[in-house]
């Protein structure tokens, strides 16, 4: 049992570090995997389109045991896609917001919302982020505020800095 539920945890991770090695040949951006700690941690790609512009998908890693077993991942699915706009302040700070895209198959809604946050560039390959991120019930209307994407997080790239500037 415990390495099933070992499984349930690593199998996205693996997931993206299969997906991020295979697009890192792609020069169009920089790639990386990200992990977050927040309510439900949270591992998923990082896509710098262009300098400004950057996609972060990622999936919930939810845990737990229904009746003592183990629980499919199918079961409690949470995913999202945050869309940022970044703004430098030095070399290796910047600031981003963007809409932040969530669905839930555990309660069967999408939550749209707006994520805010800080990243800090560490070192050419791995990057530290903060952010606020606060969502909406759409579907079963405006009734249920969620705060998913609000944590500190990691990202590592596979092919060099952020920044082709530098």
């Amino acid at each position: 049992m415990k390495l099933t539920l070992s499984l349930t945890f690593l199998m996205p991770l693996l997931l993206c570090l299969c997906v991020a090695n295979s697009v890192c040949a792609q020069e169009q951006g920089q790639v990386g995997v990200s992990a977050k700690a927040q309510l439900f941690p949270q591992a998923g790609l990082y896509w710098q389109i262009i300098d400004p512009l950057a996609l972060r998908g990622g999936i919930f890693l939810i845990g737990g045991n229904n009746g003592g077993s183990p629980v499919d991942i199918s079961d409690f699915f949470i995913a999202s896609l945050a869309i940022t706009w970044r703004w430098r302040m030095d070399d290796q700070l910047s600031i981003y917001t963007g809409p932040d895209f969530t669905y839930s198959d555990f309660v069967r809604d999408l939550f749209i919302g707006l994520v805010a946050g800080a990243q800090y560039q560490i070192y050419p390959r791995f990057g530290l982020y903060g952010e606020l991120g606060v969502s909406l019930d759409v579907i079963d209307g405006v009734d249920t505020v969620q705060m998913f994407n609000t944590g500190i997080g990691i990202i590592v790239f596979f092919n060099g800095s952020p920044d082709k500037s530098h």
